[in-house]
């Protein structure tokens, strides 16, 4: 008996062990999958399209779109990251000379005020573009949902 009831518990801890290997996983974007309700696998309250802890990339709107229209919201995104790639990479390259003129034992303060401003400066041209990419998406797929899709 205890040789039979240690196989059901054997195969039943490897079928639940198992199972996320043949969850089927959901195709259309922005399915509000994540770290939700008390940090347990699954939908949760506000989490976006991201599968780790936080809103995710997608806006609520993906969610209303038809498909023609998420394909052209794909293409207006991905020309909108092309077009601030640059900006993208030099802040990211000017937050990292900063963080190490910080770690520096002698600061240079006269660079560190420099940068800072450079870095409030591709940060504030950066909003305007998202601002403006915004716009245009509210313009062409309508009122809802643009407030939040994360990114530059």
């Amino acid at each position: 008996m205890k040789k039979l009831l240690m196989v059901v518990v054997i195969i039943g801890l490897a079928v639940f062990m198992a199972s996320h290997a043949f969850c089927e996983e959901k195709k259309e974007p922005a399915c509000d999958y994540g770290y939700g309700y008390h940090m347990m696998d699954g939908q949760g309250y506000g989490m976006g399209g991201g599968h780790m802890m936080g809103q995710g990339y997608k806006p609520r709107a993906l969610r209303s779109m038809k498909p023609e229209q998420r394909e052209k919201w794909q293409k207006m995104r991905a020309a909108h990251m092309m077009d601030t790639m640059d900006l993208r990479m030099k802040l990211a390259a000017q937050r990292v000379e900063l963080r190490t003129l910080w770690a520096q034992p002698e600061m240079d303060k006269d660079r560190i005020n420099k940068l800072s401003d450079e870095v409030a400066m591709l940060q504030a041209e950066l909003l305007k573009k998202r601002n403006q990419h915004l716009l245009q998406c509210r313009q062409k797929f309508g009122d809802h949902g643009w407030d939040c899709p994360g990114g530059w």
